[in-house]
């Protein structure tokens, strides 16, 4: 199960001050936790609930910080906490001034996780004469998840939100505007593989991350050269070097720290031994 809490909205800018700008807001945190059937507490064909963070909200635009975002979980098992919102304003006279960016979302339990980025720090500059160098704070990305919304300068004014699953705001600039919102939180599944606890299989398999979530047993995979020890389906002269056959019921499975959490999870690869394999008749 893997959770991403959800990202932190960012700072406004206050028209009162003569160099104002708003900090980023921070991504939410990742989680991963790998967990045996029994442990999830529900049988066959039931159902998990899962708690979906709400995204932190923006300041207003009267100088405000902008909202945490919200934890997002499945029941007892996964807490990922959302950014924190980026602080608003600048300077209330012509030195330059700043305003903070919010800390990113941290992981109460699980066996993997990432820390959310951090908000960028807004950058005043000096006022000189009629013109005013200025930068939001660009919002914090969220691990494996959403990106953080783009810094803002003169002559852009609101903030720009952060994607989903998790990705920070960033911050406003000048006129009193409105920074942007946090992206909202996830919470997902796969099942990684089906096997038994004895030695039944007669084979030696690999978890490997995958980008193609219709890859299953029987499949015959090819190293993916976009993404290392990344797998993709085998394609005839595509010249990629074969990985291996998806297992079925792997006799001993091998799963590095961190392996298993792609984009849409890990397969188990045979290594060695004997593997049901998928076949075409055509021709």
């Amino acid at each position: 199960v893997e959770g991403w809490g959800a990202g932190g909205g960012c700072g406004g800018a206050d028209a009162s001050c003569i160099t104002a700008t708003g900090g980023g807001g921070g991504g939410g945190a990742y989680c991963q936790e790998t967990l045996m059937a029994e442990n999830l507490g529900v049988a066959a064909g039931g159902t998990l609930s899962a708690d979906v963070g709400l995204a932190g909200t923006a300041s207003d635009g009267n100088g405000g910080g902008g909202g945490t975002g919200q934890t997002s979980g499945f029941a007892t098992f996964i807490h990922a906490r959302g950014g924190v919102g980026g602080s608003g304003s600048g300077a209330s006279d012509a030195s330059a001034g700043t305003s903070a960016g919010g800390a990113g979302g941290t992981c109460t339990d699980g066996d993997f996780s990432l820390v959310g980025g951090a908000g960028e720090i807004s950058e005043d500059g000096t006022a000189t004469g009629q013109t005013v160098t200025q930068h939001s704070g660009a919002g914090g990305n969220s691990p494996r998840g959403g990106m953080g919304g783009n810094s803002r300068e003169v002559p852009d004014k609101t903030g720009v939100a952060g994607t989903a699953p998790g990705g920070g705001g960033s911050g406003a600039i000048d006129d009193d505007t409105t920074g942007g919102a946090g992206g909202a939180g996830g919470a997902g599944m796969v099942i990684l593989y089906e096997y038994s606890t004895t030695t039944t299989g007669a084979d030696l398999a690999e978890i490997y991350d995958t980008n193609d979530p219709t890859i299953a047993a029987g499949d015959i995979v090819a190293f993916d050269l976009g993404y290392p020890l990344f797998i993709k389906r085998a394609l005839k002269d595509d010249g990629r070097p074969l990985a291996g056959i998806i297992s079925t019921n792997p006799g001993l499975l091998l799963n590095d720290t961190g392996a298993g959490v792609g984009a849409v999870g890990g397969r188990p690869v045979a290594l060695s031994g004997r593997v049901p394999t998928k076949v075409n008749l055509e021709g």
